[in-house]
């Protein structure tokens, strides 16, 4: 199928799909039986709660609307497909960091990862930083968190690694010197 992205065992594919795929994952459901008493029947009504999560730079909107039509159009059997709840936010696109922020975030984590700086397309989708972008256009943002080993972001055994905590801390603290002395030029 055209446009629909699959698993795969190529990196560069795997963080394409990460952070420039929309993905669409069911975060609820109502009106199913539970799997062991279900049969092949029809149930009178069921409720699916999903998220889908665009790429940063798909309009919102524009998705939402695509979104309705398709779930609403050409529904087989005469069923009736009700959308509520649908919600669409602006994602966020870094654009690239001026030479002086680019320079500390590398010092910060040579100094303290002693690696080179990274970047990965991660949670572009969420609106917030776009809304704050709006607010401040010509801001430049770091967006981060604390993932470190075995980390599970977002699951019921989500946990903070200290050591990689510390880490991070200085390295933030060490920007926010670096672009301090920055302005004081300006």
């Amino acid at each position: 199928m055209e446009g629909v992205h699959r698993i795969s065992d190529d990196p560069l594919t795997c963080l394409l799909n990460r952070g420039w795929k929309p993905t669409l994952t069911v975060t609820g459901q109502s009106g199913f039986p539970e799997a062991e008493g279900a049969g092949n029947v029809l149930n009178p009504s069921i409720e699916i709660r999903f998220s889908l999560r665009l790429p940063p730079n798909m309009d919102g909107p524009k998705a939402e609307q695509y979104v309705t039509e398709l779930l609403t159009t050409n529904v087989p059997y005469n069923a009736k497909v009700e959308v509520k709840d649908l919600r669409a936010g602006q994602g966020w696109n870094s654009p690239k960091y001026d030479e002086y922020l680019q320079q500390a975030v590398s010092e910060a984590s040579e100094i303290y990862f002693k690696k080179p700086r990274m970047g990965l397309a991660e949670g572009g989708s969420i609106p917030l930083i776009n809304r704050i972008n709006n607010m401040w256009p010509k801001g430049q943002f770091i967006v981060t968190g604390v993932l470190g080993p075995n980390s599970n972001a977002h699951g019921p055994n989500e946990f903070l690694h200290l050591g990689y905590t510390k880490k991070l801390t200085c390295c933030i603290s060490h920007i926010l010197a670096a672009v301090s002395k920055n302005l004081e030029k300006k």
